[in-house]
């Protein structure tokens, strides 16, 4: 889930709130299988919210540019995430050896 939006986050940290919730009444009222339950779904979602916290920034583009990035990612046999970085860094490297900048 890198990249995902405020809302997405905001959505998986209240799920995760749901099951400790789940998983705190399941241990009281001695439940162990719901609380096994409720104590994956929680380290999932955990999971989840620390590669959402430690991903990569999400760059919106035009959707030509987007179709055109999936497409040489299957021709190039990388993912459209590498296919992107190379291009921005092309497109960086030009602006700043220009003279003058």
């Amino acid at each position: 889930m890198p990249g995902s939006s405020p809302r997405a986050l905001l959505v998986l940290v209240l799920a995760t709130l749901v099951a400790a919730v789940g998983l705190v009444d399941a241990v009281v009222s001695r439940t162990w299988d719901f609380a096994v339950v409720f104590a994956l779904a929680m380290g999932l979602q955990l999971l989840l919210v620390l590669r959402a916290q430690t991903g990569r920034v999400t760059v919106t583009v035009r959707r030509d540019l987007a179709a055109w990035a999936s497409e040489q990612a299957v021709a190039t046999g990388e993912s459209a995430d590498e296919v992107v970085d190379r291009c921005v860094a092309a497109v960086r490297a030009d602006v700043v050896d220009l003279p003058g900048r």
